[in-house]
């Protein structure tokens, strides 16, 4: 019985120790803790830190705690690694990963183009963008499920064009197909479309890829090429004079895109002097820095920084 009774404890305490509950804790002064909860009052918070250290917080200065996974720390460091919450694109290109119900993100480049996509089922977002010179796109992606755990698959509609024009309304009208290979923080796509608005030669092709390099920086690449029609007008006379309007028209070719890194923001930003304050998990406001080109009709304008950021809610 003696032998038993020791075998016990001595299990418990060893397999105890590893049961360990860990939550990230965001404080309002935009610091942040990563422990054990110790204990939980309406006026303090006690915390052991991964280093070991307890620390006892005023319970009005957490304004937020999120349980995560021990494997999420990296002890080299110090930090939580935490997880890719912009996994659906990359600068611009969809992956065929997926905005659940009620996901979705705002995005802009330049801060002259801005856009979003919001989940409005499981696996199914619709999204759209503007710009102040009345550029216009509307998106559409469903990611078929899937249990394969490093491939998925999705199908979509994306159009860009000036719905605000009497003519040349539409630009591009693509229905596409994206696979993607690997996980959420290392991956690459292939998508494959056509555009419709191309008057010959219409496949659309598309590749990008991630790979997360640190908690606060991942590379991220994309690259597009296909034909679009453009038009141009000229007036028709004949002996009667003025006999109206005519256009030629022109198939192009554009290939556009390239390299960049992605910076994910980790701590909660306040607004207004305190009064409003995001209450975003870590990761969720990143900012692009992309080395973009393109090429057209035998010109080629870049490389040129492009910068842009985006916010998950």
């Amino acid at each position: 019985m003696k032998r038993f009774l020791t075998l016990l404890i001595l299990t418990s305490l060893l397999f105890g120790q590893d049961a360990k509950t860990l939550y990230l804790f965001e404080l309002e002064d935009e610091s942040e803790y990563v422990g054990e909860l110790i204990a939980d009052t309406p006026d303090n918070v006690t915390i052991k830190r991964m280093d070991g250290s307890v620390v006892n917080i005023p319970a009005y200065k957490v304004i937020k705690r999120t349980k995560i996974d021990e494997s999420q720390w990296d002890q080299e460091s110090g930090e939580i690694i935490f997880g890719n919450l912009h996994d659906s694109r990359y600068f611009f290109s969809p992956s065929a990963f997926a905005l659940e119900k009620g996901e979705g993100y705002s995005m802009n480049a330049y801060s002259i183009y801005w856009a979003f996509q919001y989940g409005v089922a499981d696996n199914f977002s619709l999204g759209a963008g503007a710009s102040f010179i009345g550029l216009t796109s509307l998106q559409a992606k469903y990611t078929v499920p899937s249990n394969t755990k490093d491939f998925n698959f999705a199908v979509g509609w994306f159009w860009v064009g000036f719905p605000l024009l009497d003519e040349n309304k539409s630009i591009i009208n693509i229905p596409f197909a994206v696979s993607t290979w690997g996980d959420k923080e290392k991956n690459i796509s292939l998508g494959f479309g056509l555009n419709i608005e191309a008057d010959k030669n219409p496949l659309v092709l598309n590749v990008g890829g991630t790979n997360r390099m640190s908690r606060s920086t991942a590379l991220v690449f994309e690259l597009w090429g296909f034909n679009y029609t453009s038009y141009s007008y000229y007036d028709v006379y004949n002996e009667g004079g003025w006999a109206g309007t005519s256009y030629n028209t022109r198939t192009n070719t554009l290939i556009y895109g390239g390299p960049g890194v992605r910076v994910l923001r980790k701590k909660t930003k306040k607004r207004l002097f305190g009064i409003f304050k995001q209450n975003n998990y870590a990761g969720s406001n990143v900012i692009d820095f992309q080395i973009f080109f393109s090429h057209t009709d035998g010109m080629t304008i870049g490389p040129f920084p492009m910068i842009g950021a985006s916010r998950r809610f």
